[in-house]
């Protein structure tokens, strides 16, 4: 049988079919991109045409497509988008031309292939990788074989925790122990450890108060000054995570006390030794103890006749001693201040007025008796 073989209905060449029947046909011309319709006829020895074929069409394609683009890792978990995650088999999906084959190597390591949908989406499930940074190369093959380009896309798997966050202190620790996280400054800044590049995330008696990157020397801070607290105790905790996700065991609770109310002023009650009479305050002792009450644990300043002479504490309820150096005879003015543990500082006690009395007094004189009887008064012999 002779066939005669139409390209979009024109002619463009014939051939002679096998016994068998099959035949084959090479366009003779070299086309553009684009479809094409064949038809074919046969002729038997006869003379006789059939009718034509059904029309078989042909795609000419020799455009590469596009490199595949749009990577995105499910789950990304930390920060969403920078392909960094703790699952170690995360799903990879892009963008790639519609109906494409795209295929994902690690180096020269084959990971698996999948087929764009009609809107260029794909999705391949990774297998487990090792932690670490993963450079994969993606290409995409069009249904005529054409290649596209590489494209890379690096991942990162990370499924260890960072190191544990610790808070160390507040900047604003007002009073005279630097550490004890006593203030009297509503506003604070927070400063700890962790491991350098992790997150802290930290929480104020159970709220999410704040978040802080850890520098390259395990150092993070937090500025809080634009949140006032009120007075009180205030419970803080750290938990660190890195970029992946992964999160730390959660820090100690760190225990701030905000107290801007300044003490009461102290009273002053007494001294010690008060010879003679116990309560008059006159004594003969010339560096006599100043004895008083004020805020527990609170420290106090004394002022002898408007001069610091010293410092002392007071004890868990209160009651303070304060022994005062030598004073000249005479009257002296004693005036004491408090400062709690957070710098605040009292009014001024009312003055206690302390006299000084050392000198011996004068041997007394013996000038007679009373009812001295007989004929003198003063011979000191009575009946």
């Amino acid at each position: 049988q002779a066939i005669r073989i139409f390209r979009d209905g024109v002619q463009i060449g014939s051939t002679i079919a096998a016994a068998d029947g099959s035949w084959s046909f090479a366009d003779p011309d070299v086309l553009g991109d684009g479809v094409y319709s064949y038809t074919a006829t046969a002729t038997d020895r006869a003379g006789n045409e059939s009718v034509r074929s059904l029309v078989f069409k042909s795609l000419v394609d020799t455009v590469a497509p596009v490199a595949p683009t749009s990577f995105a890792l499910t789950p990304d978990t930390g920060v969403v988008g920078d392909s960094v995650t703790f699952s170690p088999a995360p799903r990879l999906s892009g963008q790639a031309e519609p109906g494409s084959l795209v295929e994902v190597f690690e180096k020269d390591l084959f990971l698996g292939s999948a087929t764009a949908d009609n809107r260029g989406r794909w999705g391949l499930d990774l297998p487990s990788l090792a932690d670490g940074a993963h450079t994969l190369r993606i290409q995409s093959t069009d249904l005529a074989g054409n290649t596209s380009d590489l494209s890379t896309h690096v991942i990162v798997i990370d499924t260890i925790a960072p190191l544990a966050a610790t808070i160390g202190k507040i900047i604003e620790d007002s009073g005279d122990d630097p550490l004890d996280a006593v203030t009297n400054t509503r506003r604070l800044t927070l400063e700890g450890n962790g491991e350098p590049g992790s997150f802290v995330n930290l929480t104020r008696n159970g709220t999410k108060f704040g978040r802080a990157l850890v520098g390259g020397d395990g150092v993070w801070r937090f500025d809080a000054t634009g949140t006032e607290l009120l007075d009180g105790r205030h419970l803080f905790v750290a938990t660190a995570t890195d970029l992946a996700g992964n999160a730390a065991e959660a820090s100690q609770p760190f225990a701030v006390v905000v107290d801007t109310r300044a003490p009461l002023a102290p009273r002053l009650s007494g001294i010690t030794p008060d010879t003679g009479n116990p309560r008059d305050r006159i004594t003969a002792i010339a560096n006599p103890s100043a004895l008083g009450v004020a805020e527990p644990n609170s420290k106090l300043s004394v002022f002898i006749d408007g001069n610091l002479a010293g410092e002392t504490v007071a004890d868990a309820i209160g009651a303070w001693k304060f022994q005062m150096p030598v004073l000249a005879t005479g009257s002296h003015t004693v005036v004491a201040k408090a400062i709690d543990r957070a710098g605040n500082a009292s009014a001024d006690s009312l003055p206690m007025m302390v006299s000084i009395d050392s000198g011996v007094p004068g041997s007394p004189i013996i000038t007679g008796i009373s009812n001295d009887t007989g004929s003198s008064a003063f011979d000191f012999v009575t009946r």
